[in-house]
């Protein structure tokens, strides 16, 4: 673990704006989790460019896109089979939104599993 390379920093400097600090975001939100924080902005970045080429410029995130994304999420949050079980029970629109409120308040909330339980119940 540790600095992203100058190829992964040239991947970054090439992207958009937008999608540059979508990536740098969930690099920090990932942090330590990471073996290689360069492979995964390179791989974010072909994620993204690919989504932009299948949409004609127009990134609109794709259900195997969002399937995707809750799945990393949901890995990272390190969720217990508990928590994860009762967010299947739930729309995916209502689990994402749990999930946001999550990684945004993730310093603040002691046990992640309690928290979705106490949410969807």
């Amino acid at each position: 673990p540790g600095a992203i390379d100058a190829d992964a920093m040239r991947v970054l400097h090439e992207m958009p704006t937008d999608s540059a600090m979508e990536i740098l975001n969930d690099l920090e939100f990932k942090g330590s989790k990471l073996n290689n924080p360069s492979a995964f902005v390179t791989a974010r970045a072909r994620q993204l460019v690919s989504a932009s080429d299948r949409t004609g410029g127009q990134r609109t995130p794709s259900g195997e896109d969002v399937q995707g994304a809750y799945s990393e999420i949901v890995e990272s949050l390190g969720l217990d089979e508990k928590a994860r079980s009762l967010l299947r029970e739930v729309p995916i629109e209502e689990a994402t939104n749990m999930l946001q409120t999550l990684v945004e308040q993730r310093s603040v909330i002691g046990n992640i599993s309690a928290f979705i339980t106490r949410e969807v119940r």
